[in-house]
């Protein structure tokens, strides 16, 4: 491949031959020359159009991420970096084939995001009619057609792009740093590419179809088991397009005015925040701006970072974001310098004083000094303990506003004691604008009413005044006294919580409980003794005085007493209700508890239920009473009278439920007899979960004597006893069971006396270890509290019926028929009784019990007494 090292145009006389060489290379001329203009006084890039066009299926707005779309290339120009046009007339959709490279068969392929580059092209066209001539020359065509290529990669790929031919050397492509760093210096001799590629010196080849450039046009979403395109935002389509610049180191305009503007966009800009030509056109400096005149940002001005819509989505009319790092090093996150005519920095505005006082700081840089200097004034941040305080000489001000230092007010000594003014207010007066009347302030002047005191005003006029020597006057302005309260009342009030510090006596209102309340303090610092208060009498003689109630330090009051023992105590008698006028029923006049409480003690005076009696109220009824003879009566309204009347020391619960509400580890609620011990004096206990009835303790076993008639009206004549069965095989009730042959060892109760006995169901007829007729298969755990599941094993545990008792029993009377009055045994047939055959010479303890009911034919279930014989 070739390349021109001159710039060659021809020089036309008259008679001279031209052949198609000559005219090849007026062609030459023009066109490089052309090009040399379009990478010199521009850069390579798109220069108008060419944008992708996503076009969902006719009748539809599409959804980004799901709809499958369209794609066309907008008719546009570009520039390549040979400096070629690049021009597309008409829309061109993007077709499948240049996308089956990336065809994937999993049906779950996910979306595949592809570049979009285009590039230059050339066809030949017009070939000769004359085939000596198309035989004899190879390039024989009459036209060659400008045309473009577009290429598909999968990003981070990226088409390669030839090189560039400097001074007869192929030169790299530049490239631009992602981040700053430091750029070494170029070696002398050593030519160096711009970033931006676009090299107007360039030795153009002579054969410009074998050379490529690439440009990026944008992205598009491809589903490659599919094969079609998803719908994406424009925005997403338009990443990394590319743009031509402008190469000058001035722009004159031919007016007093030049504009930058988007070439879409609409001028003046659209006013709706909604529209999307809103934003205009974005202009970077990579550098340093200089305005000679007016700097005018009609709207917004941001100075200090580059604008960012989602970094910064509401600017205000100037924002200006700290540098971090001031000029002399320091970290500040300095937003304004201001330098003097020698450009040295003498006052500076930051952000966080030395990069550890973050707030804003108005700071002078001393002569010889440097930056963060001395603050002057500083506004602390909010966030911290101090939440925006101002401070004068200070960056660490304790109050809203903190001084540093002295707050001169009226300096110049004008104030002639009459008014406030000069002084300090606070306030704007009665209307906005106005003089405040409320303030303080000194009389300076000479002359005045308090010279060299101070006084408080309220409504322009003195209300307090302190003296120079420390008088204080209310309503006077020149006190006779240390404190002088001029007229009306003293009245004492706050809610602080003072300490006193001096022994002495103070009075104070809510000033030591801070409650609230109202009351009056009267506070006494004890000093070195025991403190208190005493309330005296003084006879008309004047003496010897007599404490009527005293109030020790501890706050114990005594009455008639000076050595209370309780919160309250009376050296005599209590009386309440001392008029007899409760009528009962009611708990006023009487004790109560809290604040307009219903509980309390009363006693009934004026006549009525349980008179000269002791009633104790809740919820303002009457729930215990104690009448005149001493019986207590619970739960009765009204209490009293009862018929029968209880007897003195008696105690008589009513109500439709009496709970006991102490219970033990087992969840046993006992009645004590005979004392406290628990384990000893357990005499009866309820078990809620397990809905038991316990009598006596595991220790000390209780006898149950029965002078009566004894009745179970859910098992009558019933008499149980548990049963073990670990065969594995399911009982019901109504089995008949027979004694196991080859028992285990259980036994449970006080000393292991009571055996538990392992059965299993009876298969033999006659079979003499017949016990009993199950009842309750399986009991649960809970109903065994008394057992211990760790020595008995995964076993069930169960109930039969063992002895003189109606119950249900399983018969088969496929073996003989059975009516009322037939004894009964053990039968061949598992878990079931038969008819005693009345000539079988039946042995001791084979019978069961006696039937009484009756079943024809069948198995079925009976009533029968068990009577064991």
């Amino acid at each position: 491949m070739t390349y021109n090292t001159d710039i060659e145009r021809l020089n036309y006389y008259e008679g001279e031959y031209l052949g198609a060489t000559d005219f090849e290379a007026e062609q030459e001329y023009q066109r490089d020359m052309r090009r040399r203009h379009n990478v010199g006084q521009h850069t390579w890039g798109i220069v108008s159009g060419l944008d992708i066009a996503q076009v969902p299926p006719a009748g539809q707005t599409g959804t980004v991420g799901q709809t499958s779309v369209t794609v066309y290339i907008q008719p546009g120009m570009a520039v390549d970096g040979f400096g070629r046009e690049i021009v597309v007339l008409s829309q061109t959709q993007l077709t499948q084939d240049l996308f089956a490279p990336y065809y994937n068969p999993n049906v779950g392929a996910n979306f595949l995001t592809l570049n979009v580059w285009i590039s230059y092209a050339e066809a030949l066209l017009n070939p000769p009619t004359d085939a000596c001539i198309a035989a004899s020359q190879p390039n024989s065509f009459g036209r060659v057609q400008e045309t473009f290529a577009l290429s598909i990669t999968q990003p981070p790929a990226t088409p390669t792009d030839d090189s560039i031919v400097v001074n007869g050397a192929q030169m790299s492509a530049a490239v631009e740093p992602k981040a700053p760093t430091a750029t070494p210096p170029p070696t002398p001799g050593v030519i160096v590419l711009p970033y931006d590629n676009s090299v107007p010196y360039q030795e153009f080849s002579t054969d410009d179809s074998n050379l490529n450039w690439y440009i990026l046009l944008g992205q598009v979403s491809w589903d490659p088991h599919n094969e079609v395109f998803v719908m994406q935002t424009d925005a997403w389509a338009a990443t990394g397009r590319e743009y031509v610049g402008v190469v000058a180191a001035s722009i004159n305009a031919p007016e007093n005015q030049l504009l930058i503007q988007d070439r879409l966009a609409p001028y003046p800009l659209p006013t709706a925040t909604t529209d999307p030509n809103y934003n205009g056109v974005g202009v970077e400096v990579a550098g340093s701006l200089q305005v000679d005149r007016l700097l005018n940002a009609e709207q917004q001005a941001l100075v200090g970072a580059a604008y960012n819509a989602a970094t910064f989505p509401n600017l205000s009319p100037l924002t200006i974001v700290a540098s971090g790092i001031s000029a002399s090093g320091q970290k500040n996150d300095e937003l304004i310098q201001l330098c003097n005519s020698s450009s040295q920095e003498t006052w500076l505005i930051c952000g966080n004083l030395n990069g550890s006082t973050p707030g804003l700081n108005f700071g002078e840089i001393t002569a010889g000094g440097s930056s963060p200097g001395t603050s002057r004034l500083f506004i602390q941040s909010g966030g911290g303990s101090g939440d925006g305080n101002v401070g004068i000489g200070t960056t660490a001000p304790q109050q809203n506003l903190s001084v540093n230092a002295g707050l001169n007010i009226d300096q110049a000594g004008k104030n002639s004691g009459g008014a406030l003014t000069p002084g300090l207010s606070f306030g704007a007066g009665a209307s906005v604008g106005s003089t405040s009347g409320e303030g303080i302030a000194s009389n300076q002047s000479t002359g005045g009413k308090n010279p060299g005191g101070l006084d408080f005003y309220t409504n322009n006029a003195p209300q307090l005044s302190i003296t120079s020597k420390g008088a204080v006057g209310i309503g006077t302005q020149a006190p006779g006294v240390t404190l002088d309260v001029a007229s009306g009342l003293l009245h004492i009030g706050g809610t602080e919580s003072p300490i006193m510090s001096a022994q002495g006596a103070y009075l104070g209102w809510n000033g030591w409980n801070g409650g609230g309340t109202g009351e009056t303090d009267f506070i006494n610092n004890q000093g070195l003794g025991t403190g208190g208060f005493a309330f005296m009498n003084t006879p008309p003689s004047g003496g010897p005085p007599t404490t009527l109630m005293f109030i020790t330090g501890s706050g114990n009051v005594g009455i008639g007493t000076t050595s209370p023992q309780q919160n309250l105590s009376l050296n005599a008698g209590l009386n309440i209700d001392q008029a007899n006028q409760n009528p009962g029923g009611t708990v006023a006049p009487g004790l109560t508890f809290g604040y307009k409480s219903g509980e309390g003690i009363a006693s009934c005076r004026t006549g009525g239920t349980n008179t000269y009696g002791l009633d104790f109220y809740t919820d303002f009824l009457p729930r215990m009473s104690i009448n005149q003879g001493g019986a207590v009566t619970v739960g009765r309204e009204p209490a009293l009278p009862l018929v029968p009347a209880p007897g003195a020391g008696s105690l008589a619960i009513y109500g439709n439920r009496t709970y006991f509400m102490g219970v033990d580890g087992s969840d046993n609620h006992w009645l004590m007899a005979g004392g406290s011990t628990e384990g000893t004096f357990n005499a009866i206990g309820f078990n809620v979960n397990s809905k038991q009835i316990l009598i006596g303790s595991s220790t000390t076993p209780w006898d149950i004597t029965v002078s009566g008639t004894l009745h179970a009206p859910n098992k009558t004549g019933c008499v149980e006893d548990r049963f073990i069965n670990r065969d594995g095989i399911k009982l019901e009730r109504g089995d008949v069971l027979v004694l196991h042959s080859t028992p285990s060892s259980q036994y449970y109760g006080s000393n292991r006396q009571i055996p538990l006995i392992e059965v299993k169901l009876a298969t033999t007829e006659g079979d003499t270890r017949v016990c009993g007729i199950v009842d309750d298969p399986a009991l649960p755990d809970s109903k065994i509290p008394d057992l211990d599941r760790t020595k008995i094993g995964d076993v069930q545990v169960g109930l039969m019926v063992t002895l003189g008792a109606y119950s249900h029993c399983k018969v088969d009377a496929d073996i003989a028929s059975i009516v009322p009055g037939d004894l009964l045994t053990t039968s061949p047939t598992r878990g079931r009784a038969q008819k005693l055959d009345p000539d079988a010479d039946a042995q001791p303890g084979a019978i069961i019990g006696k039937a009484l009911g009756s079943l024809k034919k069948g198995k079925g279930t009976i009533p029968i007494l068990v009577s064991h014989q």
